[in-house]
């Protein structure tokens, strides 16, 4: 199915799933989203393991195709850094994905690799949405 949404990345920072209503909202879309058959992913600059106990706890697990560490067990030094091994390895296709961050440079990464040269093509739509209040 070329051209349609296959997955949703998500920074595991956006996501504090500290009170009840957070956790409802992204119940609530999650479920919208696994129905249609997308992949949401759920991307940490650290260990998942921290990140999937979080998910776990809130019976959010049920909804995610992965949690990728960018440190391990292959380090990633970008999330494009990633998304361009999901490329290579995985076939993942740019315009079949979306990266949905509030990160001005995981969204960057996704045009421009870690030497500064822009990468041959975006490795995914970006929604880059605003930190509200700062």
């Amino acid at each position: 199915m070329a051209g349609n949404l296959e997955r949703i990345f998500f920074l595991a920072e956006n996501f504090p799933l500290v009170n009840a209503d957070e956790v409802q909202v992204v119940d609530k879309w999650f479920d919208v989203w696994k129905s249609h058959r997308i992949e949401i992913i759920i991307v940490t600059p650290e260990q998942k393991e921290p990140v999937e106990e979080l998910w776990k706890r809130h019976d959010l697990m049920k909804y995610l195709e992965a949690i990728i560490s960018l440190e391990a067990p292959q380090k990633y030094p970008t999330v494009g850094a990633l998304m361009h091994n999901g490329l290579r390895r995985e076939g993942w296709v740019p315009r079949e994905q979306i990266i949905c961050t509030n990160s001005t440079e995981a969204a960057r990464s996704i045009w421009i690799d870690e030497a500064g040269k822009l990468r041959r093509c975006a490795l995914a739509h970006t929604f880059r949405y605003d930190k509200g209040g700062e």
